[in-house]
């Protein structure tokens, strides 16, 4: 039997605006987001026994019933069937809670290589139906490129493209993790919720700032920098915008040399999806 190989695709919010918090708990959000190189490689293999089971590397420790990707194969089953069981691996490549999207990007990717691999035949709008299930970023990954997101992050306008291969990200990852939880909460306990002044302005960042105070040393490493800056999702990453390879470059080896050891500093390019799939083999 072929197994399916799919590489799942990172993200950065190019701006945020959180507008309102709703009755269901979630909050109204206004964001643009891109879609990036950075991905986890995730292998799909058809399994007799009719069991969905998932193993990630390196093992973060989380129980597998809490993974994304493993409750994406297990909602798929309970919606339309699957033939046999399978096999879920993860080669975790984007960093974890860094508001670049992994979880959600695994989970989409999944979705969408079942539906490849055993040809169940549903659209990509029935998948992005099912992904909202999952969690708001999801059904984006289905799409992928540059998508305006607004309502919980589930209503998505394709924007265009047409200049997003000049740009190049640097993204800057700390050595610590955010709760996108602890951060929404955060940003509703400040009063009233201020909005810093950047390239590409996040709601949000004043409240992973309140929770991360050393998070000033890479704003402020960026803005000496005299680079276009933001930060991404519910951070802590940061990201650069760029034009010029070399330069991307150049920053990214700055910032390994000036910003707090075990600093990520990733050299990324945009994509015009959210995954890609490939055939392994029989």
């Amino acid at each position: 039997m072929r197994t399916l190989q799919i590489e799942a695709y990172a993200k950065i919010n190019l701006g945020l605006r959180v507008l309102s918090k709703r009755p269901d708990g979630y909050h109204e959000i206004d964001t643009v987001l891109q879609s990036i190189d950075l991905c986890d490689l995730i292998t799909l293999a058809p399994q007799q026994d009719g069991e969905i089971s998932l193993t990630m590397m390196p093992d973060l420790d989380i129980p597998a019933e809490q993974n994304l990707a493993l409750q994406a194969a297990q909602l798929l089953r309970k919606q339309v069937g699957l033939p046999m069981g399978v096999h879920v691996h993860i080669d975790k490549r984007i960093p974890v809670s860094a508001g670049l999207g992994g979880g959600s990007s695994d989970a989409a990717a999944v979705l969408a290589g079942l539906n490849e691999l055993f040809a169940l035949g549903l659209s990509v709008h029935e998948l992005m139906a099912l992904g909202a299930e999952l969690g708001s970023d999801v059904p984006f990954f289905l799409l992928g490129g540059r998508c305006r997101a607004r309502g919980r992050g589930e209503r998505l306008e394709k924007l265009p493209d047409a200049l997003i291969e000049q740009e190049i990200y640097v993204l800057l990852v700390p050595p610590f993790a955010l709760s996108t939880h602890e951060v929404y909460r955060t940003f509703d306990q400040l009063h009233p919720p201020q909005m810093l002044n950047s390239p590409y302005p996040n709601d949000l960042e004043v409240a992973a700032l309140a929770l991360r105070p050393n998070l000033k040393i890479y704003r402020e490493f960026l803005k000496q920098q005299g680079v276009s800056f933001g930060m991404s999702g519910s951070g802590p990453t940061y990201f650069a915008v760029l034009t010029d390879e070399l330069q991307a470059r150049a920053l990214a080896e700055r910032a390994k040399q000036e910003l707090p050891a075990d600093t990520q500093a990733l050299v990324c390019r945009p994509t015009r999806v959210g995954y890609a799939l490939a055939l392994r083999g029989t």
